[in-house]
Parts: structure tokens; sequence; C-alpha cells
């Protein structure tokens, strides 16, 4: 197979997961991969109501398959599906399977385009700040559209310019209904786009709409700004919304809000911490303010536990502790 298309295709893969993946076959037009992960997570409120468990289980499985055919000189053929199943003590009193991913799609030079379920062009912008096991992203939360959504057309491209990496976002979903799922908006779109510089700064940002079935115009946007260095990453990201949150049972007319994320490595030890702040500007309510920490011990890159302190600043919810860990595969 073609290495510079080998290596597009299997690039463009691996930023559907986080996971994870080893080759189980290969010949000289065609790949397939299989990789996933287990999380073993319990969160404990620390200020739980009377009579009810501070302890939630929150143990997930993830497992991905990918394929990569080589069609043309300049063409490859991309097909991949993800699914999660969780605990009990995260959907339900039998826990909950769900599609993650399901699409495929030609790529080539250009890029690569796919339809089904996908992601959006926002999630690479709140993957900048979203870097903590658990806690954070409550600013990062997307509408249907920009997010991970079916009925999916979308392109992905990245490509050097100036000695730096561009990496493009689009993509359109449609309001069909799938068989899973009835459709609870219509049509929207969202673009996104970042540069990230070879001196380690990174810049980012998207926007998204889409029109609900009560006819009102949902729009989302984002910038995100990075810098790494040695052991050290920051980031910002930045988030402008209509018509998106829900607060106290009212929708959230508008709302601004941002997310700062630091982490440092050490070895094999990794700290992070993060602030995430919502606001309803349209009555001056704070919706989402919290400050996270998190200390990580990497025993190998596929073997990590980890431990995290959520301080709640919202009246009338509790703190959290986490304590967890992932075996990737």
């Amino acid at each position: 197979m073609n290495k510079k298309l080998l290596a597009i295709a299997l690039s463009a893969a691996a930023l559907s997961s986080t996971a994870t993946a080893a080759e189980i076959y290969s010949d000289d037009t065609y790949s397939l991969s299989m990789g996933g992960r287990f999380d073993a997570r319990a969160v404990f409120n620390t200020d739980a109501p009377e009579g009810e468990s501070s302890a939630i289980d929150r143990t997930r499985i993830r497992l991905n398959l990918g394929g990569n055919m080589q069609l043309t000189d300049n063409l490859y053929g991309i097909g991949f599906w993800e699914g999660e199943m969780t605990s009990a003590g995260d959907q339900g009193d039998n826990g909950n399977v769900n599609n993650r991913f399901a699409y495929a799609g030609i790529g080539g030079d250009f890029g690569r385009v796919v339809f089904g379920k996908s992601h959006g062009a926002l999630g690479m912008l709140t993957d900048t700040t979203d870097i903590l096991h658990f806690h954070g992203n409550e600013v990062g939360g997307k509408i249907a559209a920009g997010d991970r959504t079916g009925s999916n057309l979308s392109y992905l491209g990245s490509f050097e310019v100036g000695g730096n990496n561009l990496v493009l976002r689009a993509n359109y979903a449609f309001d069909i209904a799938t068989q899973d799922t009835t459709s609870s908006n219509s049509e929207g779109y969202s673009v996104g786009a970042m540069y990230n510089m070879e001196m380690g700064l990174g810049f980012g940002i998207g926007h998204a709409e889409q029109n609900r079935v009560d006819d009102e115009k949902q729009t989302q946007s984002f910038a995100s700004i990075t810098y790494q260095t040695g052991g050290l990453y920051l980031a910002g990201l930045y988030q402008d919304s209509s018509n998106f949150r829900d607060f106290a049972g009212q929708e959230v007319e508008e709302s601004t809000g941002y997310e700062l994320t630091a982490a440092y490595t050490i070895d094999k030890l990794r700290i992070a911490a993060t602030h995430n702040y919502l606001e309803d500007t349209e009555r001056n309510l704070d919706v989402k303010d919290m400050v996270a920490v998190e200390a990580a011990y990497y025993f190998k890159p596929n073997f990590r536990v980890f431990t995290s302190y959520k301080f709640e600043g919202i009246e009338g919810k509790s703190d959290q502790v986490m304590v967890g860990t992932r075996f990737l595969f």
C-alpha cells in the first residue's frame, strides 16, 4: 500500500478515537486494525443527599475497528466503527451500549470525505482543554451539528503550510432519523480550522449552526489557543452560544464561557488542572463554575492510574473525588 496514503488514512482514523489500535490483518492493498480501552472509574460526591449513595460507578469499555483499502494510486477507502458499553451505575440498571462512530468514505492527498456517524468540526477545538480523564469539558459541550453526530457528511484535511500544520474540518448533518434514534434537530453544519506551529504554539477557530424543530436557530462559536514546550502544556478555550444551554429548566438564550487548562509531565507523572466557567449573559447568572486538579501516573504508555478532585463553584452542587485506571489495547 502506498506509504503516504496509508499514513494519511491511519492518521485520519486515529483522530476519530483516543484509543490505540493494533493491525490484525494486512496485505498489499488492505489493512484492518482493532483497538479499544477499559476505563474503571469511581466518582464520590462529597455532599450527597441523605439516603443516597455518595459513590457512582462510571466504568466503561470501548472497542473500535478500522479498515483501509487502496483503490487507486491516489485514492483509498476507509471504514471505522467504535462502540461503548457503560456500567449500570453510568446509564441505568443494565448499563448501556451505544455506537460512538460508524462511517465510511474515501480519501487521498486532498484529505478524506466520509458519511455516517462521525465528528463535527468543533471537537478538535474543545479537545485542547479537555485533557483530564474525567472532570472538565463543562464549557466544551457542543450543539449536535458540531459534535459527534449521525447522518453526517464530513471532511477532514491536514496540510503543511510554511513548515507548520493546518487542519481543516467541515461537515453537514442531515435531518435523517436513523434506525436507533429519532431526529430532534433539523439539519445543520459546522466548520473549523487549527493551525499548529513548529515552535509549539497553536490556534483554532470554529463555528456551528442548526435549526431546531421549533424553528429556533442554535449557533455556537469556539476559539482555542495552545502552547507546548517540554513537559509543559497550556490551553485556553472560548465559547459563545445562542439557544443552547438549559439552566434550572429554562433555556439560555445567550451564553459565553471559557476553559483554562494546564498540565506538566515529569517522567511518568502528569499533573493537570482546569477551570471552566459559563455565564448566562441574558440573566447574568453563572451556569458553570468549577476547578479540577488531577494526578495521573503512567506505568506504561497503555496503562495508567489517575485521581482528580473537582471544586464546585455553583451553589447546591457537590464537590467530587474521582479515582480510576485505564488500559488501552
